[in-house]
């Protein structure tokens, strides 16, 4: 009796437990593991240059920024001015650092977007005017003996002024960009970029130069005052100017405020891969960048002046995404 109530207990236990294995859902003891939100992936360095217009503003507004200049107390209405916008280009630097999202259930991370954050440091112009005159004076006259014509040599003097306002900035680099396939030998990119920063330091340069010049007019006379289609042989008339005096010229700096600087821009790039098969190589790339956009400064003597902008960029990037 003992026995057989053993084996009924043991065939018991061992249907239950067949029960309850079928019935229990297969566990994963090492579920993988999720990505972070946010994640580092790149490391960019790239240098070039930034193109900018130059606003043309009134003398009165340059004397704000250099009251104490001597040459701007010149009376200049007799000078013509250079009316509208000029250009300017000078350098830039720029460290960025590129940021990955993960997805929603944090299994992996997403392609698009990058996220870039870094800093820029730039020279930059401003503002730039000019004013130029022209005197020209009787100098000397020269006679053929052969023809009888005259050739009046005349001293003209130009005066210039120039006055360029200019910066050295830092400034808070950011960027949201789109890419192609990121893993491939070439990427196409853009986006939407912005910056912001002060400047380092500003100042005004104000400068002037006189320089003489002796030459020939461009007609020729004989002595009766009657002018000549051509020129005589014996003279080449094609090269008016033949001397030039030395001249003079002077330059003040005037220190200003510090300004605040934004600029919005479009970046669009080419990236290259160096490599395909060694890690270092496949994570290290090459890529040119240009920026079309509008950039806004606040000069504290003045006001707020905007411009358009255009900048170029080579630089060079390690990514260590999986590859």
């Amino acid at each position: 009796m003992r026995s057989t109530l053993f084996n009924l207990l043991a065939v018991c236990s061992f249907t239950a437990s067949t029960i309850s294995a079928q019935e229990t859902p297969n566990i994963n003891l090492n579920p993988p593991e999720k990505v972070k939100k946010i994640d580092v992936c790149e490391v960019s360095v790239l240098g070039g240059f930034i193109a900018q217009s130059n606003q043309f503003v009134s003398i009165a507004d340059y004397s704000k920024l250099a009251p104490n200049s001597k040459l701007l107390q010149t009376d200049l209405s007799g000078y013509s001015k250079n009316n509208g916008y000029g250009g300017n280009a000078s350098g830039m630097f720029s460290v960025l650092m590129g940021m990955r999202f993960g997805k929603k259930d944090m299994s992996s991370y997403r392609n698009n977007p990058i996220f870039r954050l870094g800093f820029a440091y730039m020279n930059s112009t401003s503002l730039s005017s000019g004013y130029n005159q022209s005197t020209t004076k009787r100098y000397d006259t020269l006679y053929s003996y052969q023809t009888g014509t005259e050739v009046y040599v005349d001293s003209i003097t130009t005066r210039n002024y120039n006055v360029t306002y200019s910066t050295q900035q830092i400034r808070l680099d950011l960027s949201l960009i789109y890419r192609t396939d990121g893993k491939a030998r070439w990427c196409f990119y853009s986006g939407i970029g912005a910056n912001v920063g002060v400047s380092l330091n500003a100042y005004t340069d104000v400068s002037y130069s006189n320089y003489p010049t002796i030459g020939t007019s461009n007609q020729n006379y004989n002595s009766s005052g009657s002018s000549f289609s051509s020129y005589p042989p014996f003279y080449n008339y094609s090269s008016s100017n033949y001397y030039y005096p030395s001249g003079a010229s002077q330059t003040e700096t005037f220190k200003n405020k510090n300004n605040t600087a934004f600029s919005a821009y479009i970046p669009l790039g080419i990236d290259f891969r160096l490599g395909r098969k060694r890690d270092f190589w496949k994570r290290t790339h090459l890529f040119c960048e240009f920026r079309p956009g509008i950039n806004s400064i606040h000069i504290p003597e003045l006001g707020t002046y905007n411009s358009a902008f255009f900048q170029g960029n080579l630089g060079f990037k390690i990514n260590w995404e999986n590859m």
